[in-house]
């Protein structure tokens, strides 16, 4: 309580300093994420479109390859154990067996695009995020993860063009530890069946492409989501400006040291993402 009334008082100074600024705070963290459902909006009636498919529980995308005692950096293939959920597509992992590398897998999820969640925040973004943060650790405190590479052949993994992150499939049994390899769903996909992610270049897996375009179009169809044409709670709207504390920061020095000084932030619309790293 000490140290959160501390905090509040820090950033309650900040605001006298500063002027009239509008602060829209947010300390994400996986122990202490609050996570927004993803938009029910009405789907369509069934004169208008099908039941909707749950394509990621079909048998038309499935994991061909076993993980069991596999090293995700000689074989493209791994059971592991979640490290950190960053965004809606990326994620970091460790490998439960391995003999190459300690490396955590930095794991950019191969066939989407989900609107950006950190830094430059984008609408349904956080949606996004918090959805597959919810799935994964589902998946890590009840049942099976398994990252592989967009491909159906044991190989050697390769990264994205930042030369950091590994292109993956992640595959997920929610229920069940150590579940068999075909019993788990592409994480992916649930991801784009939600009306999360668009689909974006999924050249590499030819044997899925269809039912990936399927679920987006389903999507559409049951305007979810990023389809729904409705506001997401999450979403900034009206014009703030991303802003970092650096910045504001230099500009109360500034008005310390000379109160001529004009702070741009006064009265400013602003968005600030950060992390409370002390007290």
């Amino acid at each position: 309580i000490m140290k959160n009334r501390k905090l509040f008082a820090l950033a309650f100074a900040l605001v006298l300093v500063s002027g009239s600024v509008t602060f829209l705070s947010s300390c994400d963290s996986s122990s202490s994420q609050t996570s927004e459902a993803p938009s029910t909006s009405e789907a369509p009636s069934t004169s208008e479109a099908h039941q909707f498919i749950d394509y990621a529980s079909s048998d038309a995308v499935r994991l061909k390859l076993d993980y069991k005692n596999r090293d995700f950096y000689k074989d493209g293939v791994a059971e592991v154990t979640l490290r950190t959920s960053i965004d809606g597509d990326t994620a970091h992992f460790t490998p439960l067996v391995t003999t190459t590398s300690s490396e955590t897998i930095k794991a950019r999820f191969y066939g989407i695009d989900t609107p950006e969640s950190t830094g430059k925040i984008q609408e349904y973004g956080k949606p996004a995020s918090n959805f597959t943060k919810e799935q994964l650790k589902l998946a890590a405190d009840k049942g099976t993860i398994v990252v592989s590479s967009p491909t159906n052949e044991y190989k050697v993994p390769e990264h994205d063009s930042t030369g950091t992150r590994y292109v993956c499939l992640v595959w997920i049994n929610t229920e069940v530890k150590n579940a068999s390899y075909d019993s788990l769903k592409l994480l992916n996909l649930m991801i784009v069946q939600e009306g999360l992610s668009y689909v974006k270049n999924v050249s590499a897996i030819p044997e899925y492409t269809d039912t990936f375009y399927a679920a987006e179009e389903q999507a559409k169809n049951f305007k979810k989501n990023l389809w729904s044409g409705e506001p997401t709670p999450t979403f900034n709207y009206g014009g703030y400006e991303d802003v970092s504390l650096l910045d504001m920061k230099l500009e109360i020095e500034k008005s310390l040291k000379d109160p001529s000084h004009v702070n741009k932030f006064d009265n400013a619309k602003v968005r600030i993402v950060g992390t409370v790293a002390g007290f």
